[in-house]
């Protein structure tokens, strides 16, 4: 799994009749592997996204410390 952070923006663009409307623009901002049996949880709090990981595998009862990511634009 990954975890993929967003930019979302208005940008103007031209319909198929000329006129102008406005769109929205997805950037990835960033990229995070969480592996490919990731068990946790994400929460957003404002521009803060704090990722929990619940253990290491299906066999482990260990967990990585918490992750706490700044979202910040482009």
């Amino acid at each position: 799994m990954t975890l993929h952070i967003l930019d979302l923006a208005l940008a103007n663009a031209f319909g198929d009749d000329g006129k102008i409307y406005q769109r929205i623009n997805l950037t990835i901002v960033r990229s995070i592997a969480l592996g490919d049996r990731w068990n946790g949880g994400v929460t957003i709090s404002k521009n803060s996204i704090r990722v929990v990981t619940t253990k290491n595998g299906p066999a482990d009862d260990s967990a990585r410390a918490p992750v706490t990511i700044e979202a910040k634009r482009p």
